[in-house]
C-alpha cells in the first residue's frame, strides 16, 4: 500500500513540474492589438449601404453584369455569392473577403462590383468611428 501511494506522489510531483516548465518554456509571440485595429461586427448605429436596402438593390440592378455565369457556361439555377465587405472608418471599402463562391466567375464579377461602390455608412462604437465587417449575399439568376 504503501509503495502504491508513493508512487501516485512521484506521479502527481513529476506532472506537476512538467506543467511548470512547459508554461516557462513556451515561445509564443502575444500579438498587441491597438484598439484602431479592432473590427466590429455589431455597433450602435445602423450600418450598410448609403440609402439603405433601396439604394442597395439600386447600385445591383445598374452595376452588376448578371450574365457573367451564364456567360462563363453555368448551367441554369442560381448562384449566390456570399461576401464580406470590410468597412473604413471614413465608409471607405477596406477589402472583400468571399466565403462562398459558385463558380463561373461570380464571385470576380461581386468582388469588380464592390471596387465600384461609392461609400458606406461610417459605423460608430462608444461614439467612435470603427472598422466594420458586413456580410452580403448576392445571388445571379441562370434561365
Amino acid at each position: 500500500m504503501k509503495k502504491i501511494l508513493c508512487l501516485i506522489i512521484l506521479f502527481i510531483s513529476v506532472n506537476s513540474f512538467a506543467q511548470k516548465v512547459k508554461h516557462h518554456h513556451t515561445t509564443e509571440k502575444r500579438k498587441v492589438i491597438k484598439e484602431e485595429d479592432i473590427v466590429f461586427t455589431k455597433v450602435e448605429n445602423d450600418p450598410g449601404f448609403v440609402g439603405g436596402k433601396t439604394a442597395w438593390l439600386k447600385f445591383l440592378q445598374d452595376s452588376l453584369n448578371t450574365n457573367v455565369p451564364k456567360n462563363n457556361g453555368a448551367p441554369i439555377g442560381t448562384y449566390t455569392v456570399i461576401v464580406k465587405i470590410i468597412i473604413g472608418k471614413d465608409g471607405s471599402l477596406v477589402d472583400t473577403v468571399i466565403e462562398k463562391d459558385p463558380g463561373y466567375g461570380s464571385a470576380e464579377e461581386v468582388i469588380r462590383l464592390l471596387k465600384t461602390s461609392p461609400k458606406w455608412k461610417c459605423v460608430l462604437q462608444s461614439g467612435n468611428r470603427v472598422i466594420y465587417i458586413q456580410r452580403e449575399e448576392i445571388t445571379f439568376k441562370v434561365l
